[in-house]
C-alpha cells in the first residue's frame, strides 16, 4: 500500500489556499487530513541553521526580501510566514528543522534544496553536516521513517559518504538520462528515486522492483492517477491532497 505524503504540508503557498508552505502550520493540517509523511524543503540560513523553505529567496513566501542563505535565524524569525493566506499576521514564522523534528510524529521526506549560484554560501558538506546533525537530535529517532531527497545527486554522494545507512532518494526529471536512473541512484548510494509522476510507468516500475529501488513520485492530486501509481507499486505518493 502507497503512503500518502503532504507536499510542503498541504501544498505551496497559492491563491485561494488556507496555509502558507513548508510551515508547522501547513504540516501539522496535512497529518489531519490523512498524511502519513511529510515532504518538506530544507535550506540553510546565514548562521548554519536548517529552516523550512523552498525558494532560494524569501520574497514569494514571507514579508523578507534577498537570499535565505544571507539572513540570520534571528532575522529570520521577524519575518511574517503567513503571506497569502488566511494566516497572514497571525503570528505564523519560519520554523526549523529541528522545531519541526520535535512537532511532528510522523515519517519525513526532507528535501534539500542547493541555492542558485546567487544564493549560494555553503557547499554541499557543511549542507551535509548540518542536516545530518539536526536529524541526530531527533527525539524520535529510530522509531520512524526519515528519507532525505535531493536533486542534486552530488549532494547525495556527500551525505551517503557521512552517513551509511539514512535512506536517500534522488529527485529527477532529466528525460535524456531516463534509461540511467536507476544505476545512477544506486551509483550513488541511493535506495530510491523520485520522478516526476508523468514521467512513471509499469516498465519503470518493473524495473525499480527488479532492482531493488524504492520508486517514490509527485506531486499527484489526482484520485484516478494515484490509484494507477499504487497499482504499480509506487512506494510514497506525494500530494498536495492527502484527504
Amino acid at each position: 500500500m502507497s503512503i500518502v505524503c503532504g507536499h510542503r504540508g498541504l501544498g505551496p503557498t497559492r491563491a485561494g489556499g488556507s496555509f502558507p508552505e513548508n510551515t508547522l502550520e501547513s504540516i501539522r493540517a496535512a497529518m489531519q487530513a490523512g498524511a502519513t509523511m511529510v515532504e518538506f524543503d530544507v535550506q540553510l540560513s546565514a548562521d548554519d541553521v536548517p529552516v523550512l523553505m523552498h525558494d532560494d529567496t524569501l520574497d514569494r513566501t514571507t514579508t523578507g526580501r534577498g537570499c535565505v542563505s544571507g539572513a540570520t535565524l534571528a532575522q529570520l524569525r521577524e519575518l511574517d510566514a503567513g503571506v497569502g493566506t488566511p494566516l497572514a499576521g497571525q503570528g505564523v514564522r519560519v520554523a526549523t528543522l529541528v522545531e519541526l523534528l520535535r512537532a511532528v510524529p510522523i515519517a519525513l521526506n526532507v528535501e534539500i534544496k542547493v541555492a542558485d549560484a546567487a544564493c549560494r554560501r555553503h557547499d554541499a558538506e557543511r549542507v551535509a553536516d548540518v542536516v545530518l546533525a539536526a536529524l541526530a537530535d531527533d527525539p524520535l529517532r529510530g522509531s520512524r521513517h526519515v528519507l532525505i531527497s535531493s536533486f542534486d545527486l552530488e549532494l547525495l554522494r556527500v551525505v551517503r559518504g557521512r552517513d551509511a545507512v539514512v535512506p536517500l532518494g534522488w529527485l529527477t526529471e532529466r528525460d535524456d538520462l531516463r534509461a540511467s536512473w536507476v544505476a545512477l541512484a544506486l551509483d550513488a548510494g541511493c535506495q530510491a528515486i523520485h520522478p516526476h509522476h508523468a514521467f512513471i510507468t509499469a516498465p519503470l516500475a518493473d524495473e525499480c522492483r527488479a532492482a531493488g529501488v524504492a520508486l517514490n513520485t509527485w506531486t499527484v492530486n489526482q484520485r484516478a492517477r494515484a490509484e494507477r501509481l499504487a497499482s504499480w507499486g509506487v512506494a510514497v505518493i506525494i500530494t498536495d491532497d492527502p484527504a
